[in-house]
């Protein structure tokens, strides 16, 4: 007998064939939410999803489900610990998003480095100034790079960066011993990672202890040299602390891909909100709208791997991504 299968996205005609000898398929692209969502999986295996929430409620309701396969990275919309106690199995879907978002934190570092954004608007608009009015930039090359979270696309993070020869320093839950082989990374606690940095990069889960991590005090052991980045989850760095670090020179720039705010930003463009529009009107912050997964590639193998590790499932053998609680 064949196992059921949810999904929230279509697959290819050739996903559809190598996933059909194991389950009946059935889409729907429209994300239910709680009862809805309970409603939809009722009788389910397996579940692709990748913004439904999957809160403690909800999860008591799903009796026959046994596994859930993320297309996000992060996974703080899942009562992981709890689901982990029903039986019901978990992966995320970091293999695919590494090389893309490991990308894009680069880009930003470069984009606030270079003043990409704001020199192409003011050249674009007339003001051609050759040096730019004075202003100089930065460069990556001999600098010390921080890694706050070194799973799979903080650790390739710097193994892109290694043509800038750039220092690794890494704060994790704990070592990671072929990483530092590899990077020739060190491993120090985050104090020390903060204060020696030249750039600081979270790649954290969103975590109770990650909720509210880079805050003015830790903006404060930052070089007033260094950046910022954050592609990981807006509420990791604290919007108004991170406008008084960038406003008062705390540190000199910083490149996010997400908001504390983001949910209100969302439904209004963010110029409503008082911070939002501070911090969209520095030059020394780019901004960019939780893209940084989205690449044609990047697409494609997100789909790639839970198609796979649907399959791997339903053959008993071992997951790509599963995380235990």
């Amino acid at each position: 007998m064949k196992l059921k299968l949810y999904a929230e996205k279509a697959f290819s005609p050739e996903q559809e064939a190598r996933l059909a000898p194991y389950y009946e398929i059935q889409i729907n692209q429209d994300v239910p939410v709680e009862d809805q969502l309970v409603k939809a999986l009722e009788g389910m295996d397996v579940a692709i999803c990748g913004t439904a929430r999957f809160n403690r409620q909800v999860v008591d309701k799903l009796t026959s489900l046994k596994y859930i396969a993320s297309t996000s990275a992060g996974y703080d919309g899942f009562d992981l610990a709890h689901a982990n106690s029903k039986g019901i199995r978990f992966s995320n879907n970091a293999w695919a998003k590494r090389d893309v978002c490991a990308e894009h934190a680069i880009a930003l570092m470069l984009a606030v480095t270079k003043m990409i954004p704001a020199r192409n608007q003011r050249a674009k608009s007339g003001q051609w100034q050759h040096g730019d009015g004075g202003r100089l930039g930065l460069d990556l090359v001999g600098k010390t790079l921080g890694i706050i979270g070194a799973g799979s696309i903080g650790q390739d993070i710097a193994r892109k960066l290694k043509g800038f020869n750039m220092k690794v320093l890494y704060h994790n839950r704990k070592p990671n011993l072929a990483f530092e082989e590899e990077c020739k990374a060190t491993y120090v606690d985050l104090e020390t990672l903060l204060k020696d940095s030249d750039f600081v990069t979270t790649n954290t889960p969103l975590t109770e202890a990650t909720i509210g991590l880079m805050d003015l005090e830790k903006f404060k052991l930052m070089k007033p040299t260094a950046i910022y980045i954050n592609i990981s989850r807006g509420k990791v760095a604290i919007d108004q602390d991170l406008l008084t670090a960038l406003k008062e020179g705390i540190i000199w720039g910083a490149g996010i891909d997400v908001l504390q705010h983001e949910t209100e930003v969302r439904q209004s463009g963010g110029l409503d909100i008082p911070i939002i529009k501070e911090l969209f009107e520095l030059d020394n912050l780019v901004v960019t709208p939780h893209c940084a997964d989205m690449s044609i590639e990047g697409k494609e193998r997100e789909i790639e791997e839970v198609v796979e590790n649907a399959i791997r499932f339903a053959k008993g053998q071992e997951l790509i991504d599963e995380i235990q609680a």
